[in-house]
């Protein structure tokens, strides 16, 4: 997690816990209030900690605006946003930054390997930190524009 997000996502996490962004509710709060906010957990530990789903813990980073009914009961829990919120959020700061290229929310993916490299991260880090099997895929994600007129041979490296 790159240190200089951390105090913009401290900042969005409180206002998961106290504010939705959205609607400016008390959204967890209120939820809870309702006998509601829970969150999806594996079932052997619902059923070791049944409470433990209503912690802000276990609320998700980026949550839905809705509230779906969860497992065979009646209570409601809210799950992580959409990929259709998020692809919407990402093509509204798109339009504001002015651009103008096609660019989705995968995009980011591919210039993080990029910059990565372009930094003199060593490829097969970028593998790990990509989830990549095989180097071939990551190297598919890395768009560089190759600076051949800095590359030593090592040749001439060689002392005569």
């Amino acid at each position: 997690m790159p240190e200089v997000l951390m105090p913009e996502l401290r900042m969005h996490l409180t206002k998961v816990a106290q504010l939705h962004s959205y609607t400016v509710t008390q959204l967890h709060k209120n939820d809870l209030l309702q006998g509601n906010g829970y969150a999806p957990m594996p079932n052997a530990l619902y059923v070791k900690y049944p409470s433990a789903s209503q912690s802000f813990a276990w609320q998700y980073f980026f949550p839905s605006t809705l509230k779906r009914p969860w497992l065979d009961t009646d209570k409601l829990a809210r799950w992580h946003a959409s990929p259709s919120t998020l692809r919407r959020a990402f093509k509204q700061a798109v339009k504001q930054a002015n651009i103008y290229k096609h660019v989705g929310p995968h995009t980011l993916r591919h210039s993080f390997a990029s910059h990565l490299l372009e930094a003199g991260t060593d490829i097969r880090t970028i593998q790990t930190l990509l989830g990549h099997k095989n180097l071939e895929t990551t190297m598919i994600y890395t768009h560089i524009t190759p600076d051949y007129k800095h590359v030593d041979s090592p040749l001439d490296r060689l002392k005569r």
